[in-house]
């Protein structure tokens, strides 16, 4: 009988060990949330999650990052608990909460940071959030820092379009079938008339002829006549 007393008193323990080490694992992590690769040039967005946030009462993080890689653009910050928080300097940014009781929420999304690639290709590093001071609470919930990597890539080029080549179908003449139809010019009357006047008429020709040669005859007569 006191050995089972014993046992299930050392199953209980256990489990109260365990219930409390899984509370204290949820409530401290903290996550960073950023796209593994941007373009140059490229603007993007860096995500700060507190999880396990259902006991937060306050406390004030930081997210740092390299200013020679990446510019910071805005920050826009959760709407509750109070937060009070911006960019401390060209490399870190600070957020604040204050609840009046606890959060009550198991994730809380504390900022959420707009960033510029301004390095070069290839370029590579880190952002890390972490708890700025020690008067986080429940102090024994306090969460380890995170970070997400972030790399530059080349930025994406269109490729120039090219435009096909017009070709124009040659323009050929359409066959024509058949003859062509000749001009006729009209004659009209007076035209007739005047050709007509125009052609010498025989008979009176024949008769002028005959005239002269009776006169020639006369005169050849008439000389004969005198010679003799």
């Amino acid at each position: 009988m006191k050995l089972a007393k014993k046992v299930l008193v050392l199953v209980v323990a256990l489990a109260l060990i365990s219930t409390a080490a899984f509370s204290a694992f949820a409530a401290g992590s903290l996550s960073v949330s950023a796209p593994a690769k941007v373009n140059e040039g490229e603007t993007f967005t860096v995500t700060a999650t507190l999880n396990g946030a259902a006991n937060f009462e306050s406390g004030t993080f930081q997210l740092s990052w390299n200013s020679a890689v990446f510019e910071y653009v805005s920050q826009t910050n959760a709407e509750v608990g109070s937060p009070v928080g911006d960019k401390i300097s060209d490399s870190a940014a600070t957020i604040a909460f204050m609840f009046p009781t606890v959060c009550g929420q198991d994730s809380l999304q504390m900022a959420t940071f707009t960033f510029k690639a301004i390095g070069a290709p290839g370029d590579k590093d880190t952002f890390t959030l972490e708890v700025l001071d020690e008067d986080y609470a429940p102090e024994e919930e306090m969460p380890g820092a995170a970070s997400a990597n972030v790399e530059i890539a080349a930025a994406e080029t269109e490729p120039p379009t090219t435009e096909a080549p017009t070709t124009e179908a040659p323009v050929t003449d359409e066959p024509t079938t058949g003859t062509q139809p000749t001009a006729t010019t009209a004659v009209s009357p007076s035209d007739t008339t005047a050709r007509q006047n125009v052609i010498p008429r025989t008979g009176d020709a024949g008769i002028a002829v005959a005239a002269a040669l009776v006169v020639l005859a006369g005169a050849a007569f008439v000389a004969s006549k005198k010679s003799k």
